[in-house]
């Protein structure tokens, strides 16, 4: 269905809008490692879009046509540097966490980004679009359906995950790290594990995110960057895939209203600030709000059916069900 909806968006949106809703899907992938590094581990981390950038440079340094292999390259590589991270962070959490992560994102911006071997000290790297054998998708229309269809991939990765028996293992972790070093989990293992694929998956969005517009710089991945989409995350609802769907829409669309109908008002932290104060009330976000209103309405729905039955109304085109009479075939002795 998802997909679908992507499909009728590509045919009714104009071309400067598709290069905008393609941002916004890249986005809500990079969010959606969140969803599955801090929505279901429970560990926080402020260096996400540095991950994407080490993502954008592989594709950009090494795949210069397009290739799609640069993407699980790219994811593979940033994967590695996830698992590094982790581990001189294993010991911390919550505020702490945030601040060692933080740290990283400002190693990568000061160190990795601007060197001259990356991103040439503040200029860019330039980016052929897709191509998949003979197949180009380098048209805003074509990078706009794979970018919804990447989103929808690393949706059903994150489901998955959350289902399995390490989804299992992260949703304990979060509870209690204290209660499962008792029980004898390893949370070693677990904490570079997950660190390690959320950078995966961050990589490989940052790879698509240079195919997808075409450039990238050091400017790009500023610390700032992390954080924004942390907070997005965070108000769209971060344990959940719609959560990040939200913010990711969010992140794009905010930009093109402020410039085009409300130049003078700082829409994106008015937003972060309103967004704050529904998170103190909500903590599962714009998403959970959403689950909770449908959950209601399937709930007074399911009230008035019952309601219906009571009162004798027939319940299909054949009417009340009839009446059990096998007891009027026993034949007393």
């Amino acid at each position: 269905m998802f997909l679908a909806a992507a499909v009728v968006l590509s045919i009714l949106m104009p071309d400067n809008r598709l290069f905008d809703g393609t941002t916004g899907l890249v986005l809500g992938m990079v969010m959606l490692t969140l969803v599955l590094l801090s929505g279901y581990g429970g560990q926080v981390s402020l260096c996400q879009f540095a991950f994407v950038g080490v993502g954008a440079f592989v594709m950009g340094a090494f795949f210069e046509s397009g290739s799609i292999l640069g993407v699980l390259v790219a994811g593979a590589v940033t994967a590695v540097a996830g698992a590094i991270v982790a581990l001189p962070a294993l010991r911390l959490q919550d505020l702490y966490l945030g601040l060692a992560t933080f740290s990283v994102a400002w190693f990568g911006q000061e160190v990795i980004f601007d060197h001259p071997d990356t991103f040439d000290s503040g200029g860019n790297i330039f980016y052929e679009g897709l191509q998949i054998g003979p197949l180009d998708l380098s048209g805003n229309r074509a990078q706009f359906l794979v970018a919804a269809i990447g989103f929808a991939v690393f949706g059903i990765v994150v489901l998955a995950i959350r289902r399995g028996p390490f989804g299992r293992r992260l949703a304990a972790m979060s509870d209690s790290p204290a209660a499962c070093a008792t029980l004898g989990m390893s949370l070693l293992g677990t904490k570079v594990a997950v660190f390690a694929i959320s950078a995966g998956m961050a990589g490989a969005a940052g790879a698509l995110y240079g195919s997808t517009r075409g450039s990238a710089g050091a400017l790009d991945f500023h610390l700032i960057q992390s954080l924004f989409v942390f907070l997005l995350a965070t108000i769209g609802g971060i344990t959940s895939v719609t959560g990040a769907f939200i913010g990711g829409v969010v992140f794009a669309i905010l930009p093109v209203v402020q410039s085009e109908w409300v130049p003078s008002v700082e829409l994106q932290g008015l937003f972060i600030g309103a967004g704050a104060i529904v998170v103190s009330r909500y903590p599962n976000g714009f998403a959970g709000i959403l689950f909770q209103r449908f959950g209601r309405f399937r709930q007074q729905l399911t009230e008035r059916r019952a309601s219906g039955v009571a009162a004798g109304e027939p319940e299909g085109p054949e009417g009340p069900p009839e009446p059990d009479r096998t007891a009027e075939l026993v034949v007393s002795p």
